[in-house]
């Protein structure tokens, strides 16, 4: 008797977990398909002719000004979070498992710029909705001597238990710590749909290292266009991928950066035509992949999903029923 309410219980819960699984591959595919739609349908605007209200703006990411923050892993950026964990013992006997524990959390989310082929917008991106393409997820043993020493800059003096974790005995009875990060780099494509906002009181500009020479090469001034990923890469009519694109203007944003600190070294002025952030319920959307990666990758599997969710659903089903067939 014993054995059989077992069994049940057991099939009890799969057919539990099998209804998770299916009714989250659903929601999935339908929120990515959503995502998707609320992207194409809305009309994309420039910077300098924007109107006020919700709009979609597309350009690149660049520090509001000469400043910008030195992520641990060496690149500038203008919005970047950090979470360090620590692996921690929970539950005792047979419950006995190991988890990953936040011990500290730090963002750096100053106004930065939006640039596009007719000037730049502010952005906030505090409360926004954020669609990064990577996380990275790095333990501390893995991190060099630099990147260690940056990161432990980044905690401000903040104590955490163990941390670091000693290096004797090549750290065999020291605590595992690692870091898990997500960044918007200086020069990454950037989407973004959110609440714009006219400046008031006059006309702003704004001169920042190194957006001369980015902007003359990813941007055509007089057309008021993006140029085409081939021409501003020099490779033709190729249609590069979403991260080499990114890889190669995160290369020439570098450039322009470290060729603008000379010494001689001159700056046009952008004019700021407006500020862009979230609005009542409505908040920023951020992702940085231009607008054609971004609604491809949304779109992709969504039907194999969608499939796969009523699959686990007919399985569930299935097995619910002989479970109450059972005597």
């Amino acid at each position: 008797m014993k054995a059989a309410q077992t069994t049940i219980t057991t099939h009890a819960n799969f057919v539990v977990l099998l209804a998770a699984a299916g009714a989250g591959c659903l929601w999935l595919a339908y929120a990515r398909s959503r995502t998707a739609r609320r992207i194409q349908d809305a009309a994309r605007s420039k910077t300098a002719s924007a109107p006020q209200g919700r709009v979609e703006l597309q350009g690149a990411a660049w520090p509001a000004d000469d400043a910008a923050l030195r992520a641990p892993s060496g690149e500038e950026v203008v919005y970047y979070t950090m979470k360090v964990e620590r692996e921690e013992t929970r539950g005792v006997g047979r419950n006995r498992h190991r988890v990953w524990v936040g011990v500290f959390e730090k963002t750096h989310s100053p106004d930065f710029l939006l640039v596009d082929a007719t000037g730049v917008a502010r952005v906030n991106a505090r409360n926004a909705s954020l669609d990064l393409a990577e996380t990275r997820t790095r333990p501390w043993a893995g991190l060099g001597d630099l990147e260690r020493q940056r990161v432990i800059a980044l905690l401000d003096g903040r104590h955490i238990a163990g941390f670091p974790p000693s290096t004797s005995l090549f750290g065999l009875f020291s605590q595992k710590f690692r870091v898990v990060e997500s960044e918007i780099c200086v020069g990454s494509p950037l989407y973004a749909q959110g609440d714009f906002r006219t400046v008031e009181g006059g006309a702003e500009g704004v001169r920042v290292r190194g957006l001369t020479a980015f902007h003359r090469q990813f941007f055509d001034a007089a057309a008021r266009e993006a140029r085409k990923p081939g021409d501003a890469l020099g490779n033709g009519d190729d249609v590069p991928s979403a991260s080499a694109l990114r890889s190669v203007m995160l290369m020439a944003a570098k450039m322009a950066r470290e060729s603008g600190a000379a010494p001689n070294a001159t700056e046009a002025e952008f004019p700021v035509s407006g500020r862009l952030g979230s609005a009542g319920e409505q908040p920023l959307m951020l992702a940085d992949r231009y607008e054609e990666y971004l609604v491809a990758e949304k779109s992709r599997g969504n039907v194999l999903l969608a499939i796969a969710g009523l699959a686990a659903l007919a399985a569930a089903a299935y097995v619910g029923s002989l479970t109450a067939a059972a005597p």
